[in-house]
């Protein structure tokens, strides 16, 4: 998929799924599944949460591959030790393009920058571009694009 398909799934997704969406007001998964649930338009949205089976009114799914249709954009918001399984996912079910928030990395130490490298460096996963990261067959996005969420389709 070249930059401008990318940017296509990016900025008009007909299907996006929050991963980590939660229902604690402050949390990150809280945050985005709100936001893109006030721009919803005509896309399909869903929660993934492996805890609580609704998440701000919607049907919330164990884990993306339970998602019953195709999805083009998700959005990251679990802990760094969980990105790994969660970018599989992504992987197995076809996304476009994976937005990945999470903290706790080489900014917080050496545990974190353990972690750090693990991610990063995994074989034939990475290559770097500028903030973008093409990944996989999913391309992850840094937090810098979180205001393209409220883009309306």
């Amino acid at each position: 998929m070249n930059l401008r398909q990318q940017l296509y799934y990016l900025f008009n997704p007909r299907s996006v799924a929050v991963i980590g969406a939660s229902n604690v007001f402050g949390k990150w998964g809280f945050n985005i599944l709100g936001r893109v649930l006030s721009s919803k338009g005509d896309r399909q949205i869903y929660a993934i949460n492996n805890k609580d089976p609704e998440v701000l009114g919607l049907k919330a799914y164990k884990t993306l591959i339970d998602v019953p249709g195709p999805v083009d954009l998700a959005v990251i918001t679990v802990p760094f030790q969980a990105l790994h399984e969660a970018m599989q996912d992504c992987v197995q079910k076809g996304v476009k393009i994976a937005i990945v928030i999470s903290s706790g990395l080489a900014e917080t130490g050496d545990e974190g920058a353990r972690w750090s490298r693990k991610w990063w460096k995994s074989p034939g996963k990475v290559v770097c571009a500028s903030w973008v990261q093409i990944a996989w067959e999913t391309s992850p996005l840094s937090p810098i694009s979180i205001p393209c969420l409220s883009c309306p389709r």
